[in-house]
């Protein structure tokens, strides 16, 4: 047995405890000594003072000992959101990978109520629940972006009345936490799949139109013909099929990875990097080729940022020929991701010199180059910075 390990699952059990017992002596003299009675959610990540026991500074500082540990505890929890009062609406982890506050930064920024929580962005209509969000000003710009992408995901939850909201540990089947099982997870293994590609969705090398279109497909909010039946817009089953083939309903998996078409693009788009592998039926696994495979050669990010890009048009291939018939853009589907991929890129990577004929013919050259510049600038200004010091 890894004692350590044991210790950690342990010492994540009281951390667990702390937000889960609202009512409890324990919390309110914890709460009341360390938090002034206000604290409803410990900082996992904080270290404490000295001021504060050895014990309870173990307890608290536990997530911050290493990203396994963090993912465990801080991104491990779901709120499922009952009436909306103990969850807070920017703050808290309840839907996707992040909270709204680091998805919607802009948006965060003019809300009235940046501590609020879910319960205070709205009110009860009946037994309907509608959102009332306030703002210091009009939006403008990206603001208006955003503003209609938290449109689109506050359009699938409603809050229920009278029910108590409850956090559920991903790593259980019940949504329980338990020690043993946080031991087993806290065993070295290779990276979660899943934490990287949260992660590398908001690269900078695409713009943020893009990484919230990956981020809704990750998380499955895109408006695919399955996701528009589950909220009752469509019923008839002629209208649930793929776009593309029409031969199955139409759902993410299917039309990003098993659809024939997308199948093949994918196959063009792997061959372009010289690779050939099987591609899988589901969207991590494609992802896992481009940020392990082809990343292990170019980088994780420009990986990540070349799947983006072909999610990206494959999506718009498919608005395309569902609303304005678009049959004529698969001939050129290919180039058009070459070309946009290049672009930007180039203008996100320093000592990009390559010209577009160049990334068509060998895109594995041109991504080495500019990771070798990135190192020989880096190296460069280590040097002046020691020169200078000097």
């Amino acid at each position: 047995m890894d004692l350590r390990r044991k210790n950690w699952a342990l010492l994540g059990k009281w951390w667990h405890r702390f937000g889960e017992d609202v009512e409890s002596l324990w919390k309110r003299i914890v709460s009341e000594k360390y938090y002034g009675g206000k604290r409803e959610e410990v900082d996992i990540t904080a270290v404490g003072n000295w001021r504060t026991s050895r014990i309870w500074r173990d307890i608290i500082s536990v997530g911050g000992r290493s990203r396994r540990l963090k993912n465990m505890l801080v991104e491990g929890f779901r709120w499922e959101v009952g009436e909306g009062k103990r969850v807070g609406f920017w703050r808290e982890l309840w839907v996707g990978y992040k909270n709204l506050r680091d998805l919607f930064p802009r948006l965060y920024e003019l809300s009235k109520n940046k501590l609020g929580n879910i319960s205070d962005m709205g009110v009860w209509e009946g037994e309907k629940w509608s959102w009332k969000m306030e703002w210091r000003r009009g939006r403008i710009g990206r603001e208006k972006d955003e503003e209609e992408v938290l449109w689109e995901v506050l359009e699938n939850f409603q809050l229920k009345k009278g029910v108590n909201d409850t956090r559920r540990w991903i790593h259980d089947l019940e949504g329980k936490y338990m020690v043993k099982k946080a031991y087993e997870f806290l065993a070295p293994t290779e990276s979660i799949l899943e934490d990287q590609w949260s992660k590398l969705i908001w690269c900078r090398l695409v713009p943020s139109k893009v990484s919230f279109f990956g981020w809704r497909l990750c998380i499955d909010r895109l408006p695919t013909k399955r996701n528009i039946m589950k909220r009752r817009v469509s019923r008839q089953e002629e209208e649930l099929m793929c776009g593309l083939c029409c031969d199955m309903v139409e759902e993410a998996n299917h039309l990003f990875c098993m659809c024939k078409e997308p199948w093949i693009i994918w196959v063009e788009i792997l061959q372009w990097w010289g690779m050939e592998t099987v591609i899988p039926n589901n969207i991590l696994g494609v992802a896992e080729i481009f940020v392990q495979d082809v990343g292990k050669i170019i980088g994780k990010e420009m990986g990540a940022c070349i799947s983006l890009v072909v999610s990206w048009y494959l999506w718009y291939w498919r608005n395309s020929k569902v609303f304005n018939n678009g049959n004529n853009i698969r001939g050129r589907l290919l180039e058009m991701i070459q070309a946009k991929s290049f672009f930007w890129i180039k203008n996100k990577v320093q000592g990009c010199v390559c010209s577009f004929h160049e990334w068509k013919v060998n895109p594995v050259g041109c991504a080495l180059s500019m990771r070798r510049y990135k190192r020989e600038l880096k190296l460069f200004r280590k040097q002046q910075k020691g020169s200078a010091t000097e």
